[in-house]
């Protein structure tokens, strides 16, 4: 008998504004972003959603701010993506705190 896999999560969610604090630079002094932050701490308010899923925990057919997991990625409206590297804490099913990483320095390269 086939077994089903979980869908993939696509969690809304936003940065709560004025909590972003840099957390690490990047440290090559052959490289020209040798200095520029690239890893940040903030916090995340996010918008369970409903899902097929009936083996989300703790929510069964609900993923929210619970079910993010290190190796996932925030997405922006302008397009930007943000690993998180470490969830700090959860604090509700809405409300969380965690590390992100600009891969690549992606964001410091469109900025130039």
């Amino acid at each position: 008998m086939a077994s089903l896999i979980s869908p993939p999560k696509t969690i809304l969610g936003s940065v709560n504004f004025g909590t972003t604090s840099t957390v690490r630079y990047y440290a090559n002094p052959s490289s020209r972003w040798n200095g520029y932050p690239y890893e940040f701490q903030v916090d995340i308010t996010v918008i369970p959603q409903f899902t097929s899923d009936n083996l989300s925990t703790p929510e069964p057919y609900q993923y929210n701010a619970y079910n993010v997991s290190v190796g996932d990625w925030l997405g922006q409206q302008n397009g930007l993506c943000y690993l998180v590297t470490r969830i700090v804490s959860v604090t509700s099913g809405t409300s969380m705190r965690v590390i992100i990483q600009d891969v690549d320095l992606y964001k410091n390269k469109v900025s130039e």
